[in-house]
């Protein structure tokens, strides 16, 4: 499986912690662009108590803290991406009773890997859009759960045995589901098919008024 974080949120520095304390190096492939220890990082402890000490900071790409572009995908991370079952996604979204998306949905879409993307309801608004979550794969029992610390520690260890095990999911009706996933996100008018989907006409309305 990949994690690929840049900057330290809440749920990164749980998922770092998280991935330190249950596999081995070579079960997995991650980027992080923090250590909670080495950075003096404390405000999760607020919430959380001690943790299992994160992951050493490991950055690829040549510039990871600046917005990504096409190229830089295509060049630093599908190679990696693509050879992982599973993508452990921590989009922007924690505290949020929303659904925000970024690249690091993105690439795990368009690197063919399933999601176990955490944030409020966020299977649930991808679904809504269109797309495959995986939910007869992955647990996402939690996503429900308004305690974003909960939410997160649920989500990675109700499926921590499916990770495990995750060699022995892929088959030709998996690598299809993938490929359904892929072509949807990229389809020329994918923003305007989430945006009718997510919201209300009114909500619509008053975003066009807005932008």
């Amino acid at each position: 499986f990949v994690s690929f974080n840049n900057k330290s949120r809440f749920h990164r520095i749980i998922t770092s912690s998280w991935i330190n304390e249950n596999f081995k190096q070579d079960e997995y492939f991650y980027t992080a662009g923090f250590n909670v220890e080495q950075d003096g990082i404390g405000e999760h402890l607020l919430f959380t108590g001690e943790l299992y000490p994160g992951l050493p900071k490991k950055l690829i790409g040549p510039d990871p803290f600046y917005p990504s572009t096409a190229n830089i995908f295509k060049e630093h991370f599908y190679p990696i991406a693509s050879e992982a079952v599973f993508n452990i996604v921590n989009d922007v979204s924690f505290w949020e009773y929303g659904c925000h998306l970024s690249e690091k949905t993105f690439w795990a879409i368009l690197g063919y890997n399933i999601p176990i993307i955490s944030g409020y309801k966020m299977a649930k608004s991808m679904e809504t859009i269109g797309f495959d979550m995986f939910r007869d794969i992955v647990n996402y029992s939690s996503e429900n759960i308004k305690n974003p610390f909960i939410r997160t520690f649920n989500l990675l260890n109700d499926n921590k045995e499916i990770i495990q095990n995750a060699k022995d999911i892929l088959d030709k009706s998996i690598l299809q589901r993938l490929e359904y996933n892929k072509n949807l996100l990229l389809q020329s008018n994918i923003k305007e098919i989430a945006i009718k989907k997510l919201n209300t006409p009114k909500m619509i309305d008053k975003l066009d008024e807005l932008v």
